[in-house]
């Protein structure tokens, strides 16, 4: 999965940059659909896996938290993506990033205690 999630980022980055340098026009090519959401699904899901994956095992903490925080900012993005919202309302998409990944976090450290019964 992590082999996705690494060539997910860097064909969608390198269109990005093509698309900033003038050497293609996104708008020309796919009008006002921005298909790069899905595309950018691909390593939010990915992460959010992995996550998952940790939790079940009752291991890695530190890095089940920091994939769910990886998870949840770059499915609000992949989300603003598809719908279309501008990067000028970024004040409200900020804030609900903020506020899923605090939850992922919190939700992760309780979880993720150690309970002396379950190592018996």
């Amino acid at each position: 999965m992590g082999r996705w999630f690494s060539a997910a980022m860097l064909i969608l980055g390198a269109i990005f940059q093509l698309d900033q340098i003038g050497l293609i026009n996104l708008t020309a090519i796919v009008g006002d659909f921005h298909w790069w959401g899905f595309l950018m699904l691909i390593p939010a899901l990915g992460a959010l896996r992995n996550a998952i994956y940790l939790y079940r095992r009752h291991s890695a903490a530190f890095l089940m938290n920091w994939l769910l925080v990886i998870a949840v900012w770059t499915l609000v993005a992949a989300v603003q993506e598809l719908f279309g919202i501008t990067w000028n309302a970024w004040e409200g998409i900020v804030g609900i990033a903020l506020l899923g990944s605090g939850a992922a976090l919190l939700l992760g450290g309780i979880s993720m205690r150690h309970d002396p019964e379950a190592s018996r």
